[in-house]
């Protein structure tokens, strides 16, 4: 049994799996973060709301009846991540869905990921990931 890192953890939670990967060791942290009942509802709500450029940390809060702090609190203690930080990795996550699966322009996977700008979108992606969405869409069509 490996454990995983805790990038791959972190992924894993933005990403919403559920199910523990075949080779992973029952006791990692992933076990009590991936599954835990708090992540699951954070994660059908963003589902529900993450094209929204308007849905934010206060909207996300009121939709899990808690109060800014506690929601912190909860993802700092399971992620590692501040509110903002985790809804933002949440939509960059999805825009890579879209970058991969899509033949959208990087304007409307922008808008499709709920960013407001698409100058937006490309600082928070290339800072996130080292490089800009168009240079990733092209590794990843390269690869297929």
């Amino acid at each position: 049994m490996i454990s995983l890192p805790q990038h791959q953890v972190h992924y894993l939670i933005y990403m919403g799996h559920q199910e523990l990967p075949a080779n992973s060791n029952k006791n990692n942290s992933i076990n009590s973060v991936a599954v835990h009942p708090f992540i699951n509802k954070l994660t059908y709500i963003l589902e529900a709301h993450y094209k929204d450029s308007t849905f934010h940390v206060p909207e996300l809060c009121q939709q899990l009846c808690l109060s800014p702090m506690q929601v912190h609190r909860k993802l700092k203690k399971y992620t590692g991540l501040s509110t903002g930080k985790y809804l933002l990795h949440f939509r960059l996550q999805k825009s890579i869905k879209l970058l991969r699966c899509s033949e959208l322009n990087i304007s409307e996977i922008a808008w499709q990921a709920g960013f407001t700008s698409a100058h937006h979108f490309a600082r928070a992606f290339r800072r996130a990931f080292g490089k800009p969405p168009r240079e990733m869409r092209r590794q990843m069509w390269s690869t297929l």
